[in-house]
């Protein structure tokens, strides 16, 4: 009873220690064509693992 007891926990602590905690951020920007003024669209998107967390952001930006 006990073995069992000490290899889920120590299956739970490699997958504990396996789990990246990185956090990833990336964008882009795109002019809108045909806008006056001109305006251009930028789309931010934030993610985390652990917790589990989504960030999406969409910026409307007027250009000159």
């Amino acid at each position: 009873m006990n073995y069992k007891i000490v290899k889920l926990l120590g299956a739970a602590f490699i997958l504990a220690c396996g789990v990246s905690c990185e956090s990833i951020n990336t964008g882009a920007s795109l002019p809108v064509p045909f806008t006056n003024p001109s305006v251009s669209v930028g789309l931010d998107v934030q993610a985390k693992v652990i917790p589990p967390k989504f960030c999406i952001g969409l910026d409307i930006v007027e250009t000159d």
